[in-house]
């Protein structure tokens, strides 16, 4: 297989977010017409649902084509599928977890990336080892599927309990470790 066509079928899918990056502002702004101007964070999230079946299925995509050594399209397009939810994603619940929490944002962001860098660290470590072992359609297809997946579902989470969670959290130990700074102005 030619790395370079998966190149731009990353690129491709990048390419093919870039453009609905605003799409949770627009779609956010609709619903807070229509809801007599009241804007609550959750209202981002029903824009990522197209993403949520998307990614897995194209880890399914690439990890069924590299197991059985098929077409290259399989390839290009099962990473284009998984870049472009990926970006989509990450935007929009990054955009959905400021809107939330935007009074200390900057741990926020912080803890995000430390998390996600070290997830990321962590599966790649092994996952030659693992494919090698277990094979491309159980570990891409199956396992990182399902785990993208249950990553993925817990925007129905959010979608249908946000409001809850974002006040109990600003109830609990969270909301008073923020208490001190949330009255404070932040000039640059």
């Amino acid at each position: 297989m030619n790395s370079g066509l998966i190149a731009i079928g990353k690129a491709l899918g990048f390419i093919l977010a870039a453009p609905l990056q605003s799409a949770s502002d627009r779609f956010a702004a609709y619903l807070t017409k229509r809801n007599n101007g009241i804007r609550e964070a959750e209202m981002r999230l029903p824009i990522l649902l197209p993403a949520l079946i998307i990614g897995p299925a194209g880890l399914v995509l690439y990890g069924f084509t590299a197991e059985r050594n098929l077409h290259w399209i399989g390839y290009f397009f099962g990473v284009a599928m998984f870049n472009w939810s990926e970006l989509f994603y990450f935007s929009v619940t990054l955009a959905y977890a400021m809107d939330s929490y935007n009074v200390n944002m900057s741990e926020m962001l912080i803890a995000t990336n430390l998390g996600k860098q070290a997830i990321s660290f962590a599966i790649g470590s092994y996952l030659l080892d693992w494919i090698l072992e277990r094979g491309y359609a159980v570990v891409i297809a199956g396992i990182l599927g399902s785990l993208l997946l249950g990553n993925y579902l817990f925007v129905l989470l959010f979608m249908a309990f946000g409001k809850r969670i974002r006040r109990y959290t600003a109830r609990g130990w969270i909301g008073r470790r923020q208490a001190p700074t949330s009255g404070e102005v932040q000039v640059l």
